[in-house]
């Protein structure tokens, strides 16, 4: 999995990219504490309402759900071994980032908040662009 170092609201993080199918079902499943400034984005096929099961979650996650544009539209919190299934309230979830618990409030990071890669380019760009260009991106464990 990828490791980005990413930007919001002037805010440095570095968080593990997950595309692929095997990589956004298992997400932080079984992960029971994250480094400092640590995360996992979701990179989603298409815009949808997302739905988390938490009940094999070891921590609690503080999560931002993002429009197509990477820019906040919603926050939820997920409690360790939640046995709710947590939704989205919107449709137009195209990435999702969870992050240890209270580290949005911490940071000052609101809604209407636009994720960057530390480029300075919007998420949505990217990401665009690795698609169009996958094999040329490191395999993991290759070197």
């Amino acid at each position: 999995m990828l490791n980005q170092e990413l930007i919001i609201n002037k805010r440095r993080f570095t968080a593990e990219v997950a595309m692929t199918q095997e990589e956004l079902t298992k997400g932080l499943a079984g992960v029971t504490t994250l480094p400092r400034n640590h995360g996992m984005l979701f990179v989603l096929p298409q815009e949808t309402r997302v739905t988390l099961d938490g009940s094999d979650g070891l921590m609690g996650l503080d999560i931002a759900y993002m429009d197509d544009q990477g820019k906040i539209i919603e926050f939820k919190k997920l409690d360790r071994k939640q046995e709710e299934f947590l939704v989205s309230e919107s449709g137009n979830v195209k990435y999702m980032l969870q992050m240890p618990k209270n580290w949005f409030a911490a940071n000052n990071i609101q809604i209407d908040d636009i994720l960057s890669f530390m480029v300075k380019t919007p998420i949505w760009m990217v990401i665009d662009m690795m698609q169009l260009i996958p094999e040329t991106m490191p395999k993991e464990g290759v070197a």
